[in-house]
């Protein structure tokens, strides 16, 4: 079969239940990759005709694809802020509503002189290395609970060329790490453990349960890292952490009864729903 027929073949296993103009770019994807090319290369070539080696591969990626299988997954790349990152069933799958984390994040440093940030929860190193390619003259320490999830943070430093710039550690949020900071960042767990077994359910098929179980109600690490914040974070400092969308009320709240001194706020994202809660320590 040529280009343009697998991938007419390939849209048609896709849609419906999805539109076709949406299967579509999924399967050139799909396809690039088992072909070892761009989109731009399909597009310039559609009467192509891939060896069976690689046509059978196409369609067991589109065929996973349709069973539910995350594109990211089959494809193992990941877009995100202004960088590219490689993606494992070991790490979560970054969301574009993290790059309002970022965001916050570049905003306050520079606005002022930090020389060592920490990323709690690090996963892919999605927050912390889109951060280190903004600026290049950051220095962090990226911590993670998972030992899988550290190897390919470590993967996405090295292509990055940061390696020298971050200090990857595995512990449980601070645990382990002795030093203040001037910025925290924690994109934590925050789904709570009935709604993985509800509504959120499909999502943890896939993605690591442990990257995204909150506990009961959501917010148990985002606590106990908060409880930390005292030992960790310098005087003047900002912690930001991702929540869920409608988490806000509640996550305020914890932080301010746990940090009486502190400022704390809620960032929300683009659609106007609970994103970020910053927490800026009293100077």
């Amino acid at each position: 079969m040529t280009v343009a027929e697998l991938i007419r073949k390939g849209t048609d296993r896709l849609a419906p239940p999805r539109p076709a103009d949406e299967a579509r770019p999924e399967v050139e994807l799909l396809l690039a990759h088992a072909l070892g090319h761009s989109r731009s290369w399909l597009y310039a070539r559609p009467e192509h005709r891939p060896d069976g080696q690689q046509a059978a591969a196409y369609c067991e990626l589109v065929e996973r694809r349709a069973q539910g299988v995350p594109l990211e997954y089959l494809t193992g790349r990941a877009a995100f802020h202004d960088i590219e990152l490689e993606v494992t069933p070991d790490v979560l799958i970054p969301r574009p509503e993290t790059e309002v984390l970022v965001e916050e994040a570049l905003s306050f440093l520079r606005g002022t002189d930090c020389p060592l940030m920490a990323d709690v929860g690090t996963g892919s190193g999605a927050v912390v290395l889109a951060l280190a390619h903004a600026l290049p003259q950051l220095r962090a320490v990226a911590t993670d609970v998972s030992r899988a999830a550290l190897l390919v943070a470590a993967r996405n430093m090295q292509a990055l060329g940061v390696t020298d710039r971050v200090m990857l550690v595995n512990c449980d949020l601070l645990s382990a790490i002795g030093t203040r900071f001037c910025l925290v960042t924690a994109n934590l767990p925050y789904v709570s453990t009935e709604d993985l077994e509800g509504p959120a359910a499909i999502v943890a098929l896939h993605e690591p349960r442990v990257a995204l179980d909150g506990g009961p109600r959501g917010l148990q690490l985002v606590r106990r890292l908060l409880e930390q914040l005292p030992e960790h974070l310098a005087p003047g400092g900002l912690a930001l952490f991702e929540i869920g969308s409608d988490q806000g009320a509640q996550a305020a709240a914890m932080a301010q009864s746990l940090l009486p001194g502190a400022e704390v706020s809620v960032v929300p994202d683009q659609w106007r729903l609970d994103r970020v809660l910053r927490v800026r320590m009293a100077e």
